[in-house]
C-alpha cells in the first residue's frame, strides 16, 4: 500500500484525492491547503487526516509520495515548504531516481 499526502485541496488537489482514493493499493493519509475549509472537506470525505503545516507532511513517517495538487496563479510550491533535513533527503532521493 502506498500513503500519500496531498498538498492542495483545490479544483487539482481534488483531482488527485480522488485518483488515490480510487486506488486499491494507495491511501491518502494528510491533506493540507492553506484553505483548511477546503482540506477538512477532501480529508473528511476520503478518511484522511488534515495537516495543519506543511512541516507536518514532511515530518510524517507514514507518507511514501505527496503530489502537489496546486494550479491557479501559484502551480508551485513555495520555497519555505520544503525542508532541508537529511532525513527527507534521504527519502526524496529513493523516489526520484
Amino acid at each position: 500500500m502506498t500513503k500519500f499526502a496531498l498538498f492542495g485541496a483545490g479544483f487539482i488537489g481534488k483531482v488527485h484525492a480522488n485518483n488515490i482514493a480510487a486506488h486499491p493499493r494507495a491511501t491518502l493519509q494528510y491533506v493540507y491547503d492553506i484553505n483548511t475549509e477546503a482540506a477538512q472537506q477532501v480529508a473528511s470525505r476520503l478518511g484522511a487526516h488534515v495537516a495543519s503545516t506543511p512541516e507536518e507532511i514532511w515530518a510524517a513517517d507514514d507518507v511514501d509520495c505527496i503530489p502537489i495538487g496546486l494550479g491557479g496563479s501559484n502551480p508551485a510550491l513555495p520555497w519555505r515548504w520544503i525542508p532541508s533535513s537529511p532525513r527527507l533527503r534521504a527519502r526524496t532521493s529513493r523516489t526520484h531516481r
